[in-house]
């Protein structure tokens, strides 16, 4: 879980791609050898993202990864390696993948994150950490606050520049302007 939540904080995907990420997925990048593509596909428009000022069909469904984000996918892979064998026919090419803790209905088995496992773990991490929100209260926490925080960053660094803002974050300035 926390892998996943440092992954989504680095590259401020949405959690349906980045759940559905294959073993496959990191890619060199063309021109900055610092950097590689995190290959994602996303499912409504269709459309690529690239954390840089331009859009490439070349590319498409993938997302440029700083090299510390690509280290902690690499270890998500390298922790699940050894799951592949045991995981269903449809999960073996998933990155995130672990054994089901004893007390849930499939203790012991092999499973990819789901939203619900993700939703569940955030709880359980927050909880276990006691972590609070400015309001005194246990913290809110989801992958769209981590992107809106991505967003909001990426807004300060490029000057307030909206359309640059909404080509990173791959949408357009109307919905970036929203956030």
């Amino acid at each position: 879980m926390v892998y996943l939540l440092a992954v989504a904080i680095r590259t401020g995907a949405n959690l349906t791609p980045l759940l559905e990420a294959s073993r496959n997925c990191l890619r060199p990048h063309a021109f900055m050898p610092s950097m590689m593509l995190l290959k994602m596909f996303k499912r409504r428009g269709n459309a690529t993202k690239l954390v840089q000022l331009r859009y490439s069909k070349l590319h498409e469904g993938s997302l440029a990864v700083p090299m510390d984000g690509v280290a902690l996918l690499r270890k998500a892979l390298e922790l699940s390696e050894s799951l592949i064998a045991e995981a269903k026919a449809e999960q073996k090419d998933r990155v995130w993948l672990y054994r089901a803790a004893a007390g849930f209905n499939n203790a012991g088995e092999v499973t990819a994150l789901s939203a619900a496992t993700v939703r569940h773990g955030i709880t359980a991490l927050i909880g276990r950490h006691g972590l609070l929100g400015d309001d005194g209260n246990p913290l809110i926490l989801n992958l769209s606050r981590l992107r809106k925080t991505l967003e909001q960053r990426l807004w300060a660094i490029s000057g307030g520049d909206l359309i640059a803002t909404a080509a990173l974050m791959g949408h357009d300035p109307k919905v970036a302007d929203m956030h």
